[in-house]
């Protein structure tokens, strides 16, 4: 009996700690790529803020770049 117990527990520990092993790949894997997809919003939200700003700015009757009258 107590041989089987022992190799009951070391079973269980074995198999515990393929499984913490497992989950901490797939936690790793998941925060990289939440990380990732974080960046590529902050990335795209700045492309887009500052072309649309870019645009306004063009658009709206800047006198930046042309010739001004003299008086």
């Amino acid at each position: 009996m107590q041989v089987s117990f022992a190799v009951d527990g070391v079973l269980i520990l074995a198999s515990l700690s393929i499984l913490k092993a497992f989950l901490e790949v797939v936690c790793t894997l998941g925060g990289d790529v939440f990380v990732a997809i974080l960046l590529l919003r902050v990335l795209w939200s700045a492309v887009s803020y500052f072309q649309s700003t870019g645009s306004d700015f063009n658009s709206g009757g800047s006198s930046y770049g042309r010739t001004q009258p003299v008086g």
